[in-house]
């Protein structure tokens, strides 16, 4: 009995021992599935954590790219616009700051096209010249007009031109430095006094071509309305009291006359005869005449009722003479120091004017050698008989 008993309590310790281990997996077990439940939470918060910061730093990082960009970018534009701005000032040299502000430019209206090509605005100054000898009936008031429109419309016509130019050069250099592009744009820009220089001898050209024109032109138009042989009155025509000469033609050839050379001095010329009255002590008295052929006529009627026109001589009416077989018609005006008479009658397709000058203080003879000469004239071939 005794030995059951012992194996008995030997088996109810060996099974309290048994229970005791299998206590202490347990316990070991569930300690170990905390620590892994604590660990795994552990971590959870760690990855969140972390997560979590490198978002902020992500998006940190982000705005201090945002802003630093923004900074460069606004820093960039100031510096484009600085250096501009320095290019602009180099280009326009001398009164950068008048044509910069002004509104109105002297320099433009004061001295118009020679300020446009000393500015080096070649093209738009070779317009203006243009426009200055087009416009108007002078060159005075063309240029007053572009003057005044210059004044106005220079400076920022100028500025916007110099911003393009300035422009062009740096995007063609591009590759080329700060100080490159300053010396370029100096060149580009600012005064000439070579091209002042241009212009002032084309104006001076052209001014002197205008006045060579202008003078050929009037002497070519009054040659060929008043001097030519050929031209003919039309009603048009306005007579201005005086009568030109045919000096195309030898006097001797179609006229002659008999002159006491005692008593007139001879101062004839080919186309013409001349002669003045002589006293006796060998001066010049005051009484003259001559005898010629005029242009613009081929009626030697009509060149009296010109005469009586313009001097407004009421008291003649056509009067007329018949000498040596010609029809002579004739008139006369007192002037303030002497009486005129003209005869005038035709031949040989020519009208032929005999003038005489009678002044105040001459004798009695001077007139009365008047008609001795008048009486005088013979043409060289038979024409009309009145």
């Amino acid at each position: 009995m005794k030995d059951v008993n012992d194996v008995l309590d030997s088996i109810n310790k060996k099974n309290s021992e048994i229970e005791n281990k299998i206590d202490n997996i347990n316990n070991s077990v569930l300690d170990n599935v905390d620590n892994i439940i604590t660990n795994s939470n552990t971590n959870t918060n760690t990855n969140s954590n972390i997560d979590t910061n490198i978002n902020r730093n992500i998006e940190t990082n982000t705005n201090n790219n945002i802003n630093a960009n923004t900074n460069s970018s606004i820093n960039t534009n100031n510096y484009n616009k600085d250096i501009d701005e320095e290019l602009l000032r180099i280009y326009i040299g001398n009164n950068y700051d008048k044509i910069i502000s002004g509104k109105f430019n002297f320099c433009a209206f004061f001295f118009n096209v020679f300020y446009l090509f000393y500015r080096r605005e070649i093209a738009f100054g070779i317009c203006i010249l243009l426009i200055n000898l087009l416009i108007g009936s002078s060159w005075i008031y063309g240029s007053f007009i572009t003057s005044l429109v210059l004044g106005f419309i220079f400076n920022k016509m100028y500025i916007n031109k110099a911003r393009r130019k300035i422009s062009e050069i740096k995007l063609v250099n591009n590759n080329k430095s700060l100080d490159e592009i300053r010396l370029i744009v100096l060149k580009k820009g600012g005064v000439s006094v070579v091209n002042l220089v241009i212009v002032l001898v084309i104006n001076f050209l052209l001014v002197f071509i205008s006045i060579l024109f202008f003078t050929s032109f009037t002497y070519t138009y009054l040659i060929d309305k008043i001097i030519d042989e050929d031209f003919n009155i039309d009603s048009d025509y306005e007579f201005y009291g005086y009568l030109y000469e045919d000096n195309s033609i030898n006097i001797n050839d179609y006229v002659s006359l008999n002159v006491d050379n005692n008593l007139f001095k001879d101062m004839s010329l080919p186309y013409k005869y001349a002669y003045s009255y002589v006293t006796s002590d060998n001066d010049f008295s005051t009484c003259d005449f001559d005898l010629k052929a005029i242009r613009d006529y081929d009626s030697s009627e009509d060149v009296i009722l010109d005469l009586d026109n313009y001097y407004n001589n009421a008291t003649i009416n056509n009067e007329k003479l018949v000498v040596n077989g010609f029809t002579w018609y004739w008139t006369y005006y007192d002037k303030n120091y002497a009486k005129e008479y003209y005869y005038a009658t035709e031949f040989d397709g020519r009208v032929f004017v005999y003038t005489y000058l009678v002044e105040d203080d001459a004798t009695s003879k001077c007139d009365e050698y008047r008609l001795d000469i008048l009486n005088s004239i013979y043409f060289n071939k038979k024409q009309q008989v009145a």
